[in-house]
């Protein structure tokens, strides 16, 4: 939004669109990038020889909610978005984009985690770091870590669908890796040559 100046910044009216004859779009290829020690977001697998990454988990700090009022119904909200703090989340991010890159569908984290905390209650966000430094949020995806369990019959590479049964609900195993696939909820979004590609969970 914002890129057409016959109407006013913010209004909900994108820069070009796209017609598509069904959902999943045909032809969708989907691309995979490896999160790695150093931060970074990589289309090559990591090394066995490194290390996680890791941060605190706070599980007081899902409680904690925005007093937003009516800025979510305003086409430029007054929202003051904290920045991420070392130890407190885990961050990776793409080296800068060497051309225009449209993404669109859903998309799914596949996260080895170890917690001693028996749950964690996971938030994956994706957004775009512009060349000028600013960040635009694109989607979210969340998922407590009991819940993990997939439903083989309904997950596919790039959704993950959990059971939400009571009766696969099961605590994270102390100083034991799991794979917890998060669903990142559907999106749409051109990221622009030199941006970056960021995901913080």
């Amino acid at each position: 939004s914002g890129g057409d100046p016959a109407v006013g910044a913010g209004a909900p009216v994108g820069t070009f669109e796209m017609s598509l004859p069904e959902w999943p779009p045909p032809g969708t290829v989907p691309v995979r990038w490896y999160l790695h020690e150093d931060g970074s977001l990589q289309t090559f697998a990591p090394t066995a020889a490194e290390s996680a990454s890791a941060y605190q988990y706070d599980a007081a700090k899902g409680q904690e909610t925005y007093d937003v009022n009516d800025s979510f119904e305003r086409a430029l909200p007054d929202i003051e978005w904290l920045p991420w703090q070392a130890g407190r989340q885990a961050v990776w991010a793409t080296p800068p984009l060497a051309d225009d890159l449209v993404l669109l569908g859903h998309a799914s984290a596949d996260l080895w985690i170890q917690s001693s905390a028996g749950d964690a209650d996971l938030e994956v966000m994706l957004s775009e770091i512009r060349p000028d430094g600013q960040a635009v949020y694109i989607t979210s995806g969340w998922l407590p870590a009991s819940r993990r369990k997939l439903d083989p019959a309904e997950s596919t590479p790039l959704k993950p669908k959990q059971t939400h049964l009571e009766a696969d609900a099961e605590p994270l195993p102390d100083g034991q890796w799991e794979l917890v696939r998060v669903e990142i909820y559907p999106f749409a979004h051109a990221f622009r040559a030199g941006s970056q590609i960021r995901m913080s969970v």
